[in-house]
């Protein structure tokens, strides 16, 4: 029964002919045409912006870092952080649990 539905019925028939499906087909071959063009030079334009950023970024990341060491230099906060005479409390013999019913 299915099949002699099919036959006597195409149901593609009429949403692909004509100049509309002529020019969808069109229209399709150039999408993929442009996406192949242009997918190599979208992969150039990555690999060259990743050679920028790699020889130049270590550069001003460098003088960025160099700036910063050197307006800490002289401050609290420099010598705060490089300070190593923290001594930790020796254990008490205590233990805090958490309770979440409290």
């Amino acid at each position: 029964m299915i099949y002699s539905q099919f036959q006597a019925h195409q149901p593609f028939d009429n949403r692909f002919a004509g100049a509309r499906g002529l020019l969808m087909f069109a229209a399709g071959i150039a999408v993929l045409a442009l996406g192949l063009i242009l997918l190599p030079l979208l992969f150039l334009a990555a690999a060259i912006s990743t050679l920028v950023l790699a020889t130049f970024g270590r550069q001003w990341l460098k003088g960025k870092l160099a700036a910063r060491q050197a307006s800490h230099d002289g401050s609290a906060f420099g010598r705060f952080r490089f300070d190593d005479s923290f001594q930790p409390r020796p254990h008490q013999g205590r233990t805090f649990d958490h309770d979440p019913a409290d």
